[in-house]
This record gives C-alpha cells, structure tokens and sequence, in this order.
C-alpha cells in the first residue's frame, strides 16, 4: 500500500510540473516528464483542464505541437471547451490551423454550449471564422440558450461577418 500512496503522490507531482512546464513554454521539462510517464499527456488538473488545453490558452505553439506529437487528446473538453475553442476566443490563427491539422473538432462545444465559430463571431476574427467554415464549422448550430451564429452575427454590427451567415 505505501508503494501504491507514493506511486500516486509521484503522479500527482508530475502532473501539476507539467501544468506548469506548459504554462510556460518549457519544452525541456516536458520532454522529461513525457519520457517518465506518457500518460501525463492527457492528465487533468484540479479545473479540469489538460496540459494541451493550457499550452493552448498561454499560446505556447511549440508545447502544443510536442502534447500532440505524443498522443495528447486534441478534443478534450474542459468546462470551458477544448483546446480549439480556447485557441479561437484568444484569435490565435496559427494555434487554429495547427489544431485542425490534427483532427480538432471544429463543431464541440463548451458547457455553455458555445462552439470555435460562435466565439470567433464575437472577437469578429474575420480570417478565424472563413478558416472554420471551410473545415467544416456548422453555422446552423446554436448555444445553450438559443442563440445562432447568425445571432452572433448580427450582434457584432459588422456587415462582412453578418454576410457570411445569410
């Protein structure tokens, strides 16, 4: 049992390390701990969020691409969404492509029901939301409390964003 106790306090301590060589870019560190235990990868903090959904968030492209060159879970949700619907609210292009290029699902959605394209209406991300409908963005979908792209769209005021959704 007192193998089992420190196997798990070891887990647990590499898991918050990860969390934070992902916070802060340390690619290093990362490499060593994805050595030690593959699995950290896809290990969850105490938010519920995975490594790969707070490198997303900090914008940390390079520690995104090593998570998802070992096997981290792209469509992994957190209350908030997944790591594409992080990478949208924040208008990161780059993130975006990358994280379809992986297989990202361009259409999950958040506790809220809210989904990549819906927050790339409200930053009024132009470029985002073309890059979304042409991987596939449903803009027939509608968030939790009913509210649809076009809604979105006709809320920001911006007429080449409102068009798009006619």
């Amino acid at each position: 049992m007192l193998a089992f106790c420190a196997c798990c306090i070891s887990m647990i301590s590499s898991s918050q390390n990860i969390f934070d060589a992902c916070r802060k870019g340390d690619t290093t560190a990362l490499k060593s701990m994805i050595v030690e235990n593959p699995d950290t990868v896809n290990c969850r903090n105490e938010g519920g969020f995975t490594p790969l959904i707070i490198a997303g968030y900090r914008n940390q492209i390079g520690v995104v691409k090593l998570l998802l060159e070992n096997n981290a879970d792209v469509n992994a949700k957190s209350g908030e969404g997944t790591v594409l619907i992080g990478a949208c609210f924040k208008g990161n292009i780059a993130l975006v492509k990358l994280l379809l290029t992986h297989g990202a699902d361009v259409n999950a959605t958040n506790e809220l029901g809210s989904t990549s394209l819906m927050y790339s209406i409200m930053g009024q991300n132009i470029e985002l939301i073309k890059i979304l409908i042409e991987n596939g963005a449903n803009k027939e979908m509608k968030d939790g409390s009913g509210k649809s792209c076009h809604d979105y769209a006709v809320q920001t005021g911006n007429k080449e964003i409102i068009a798009l959704f006619k």
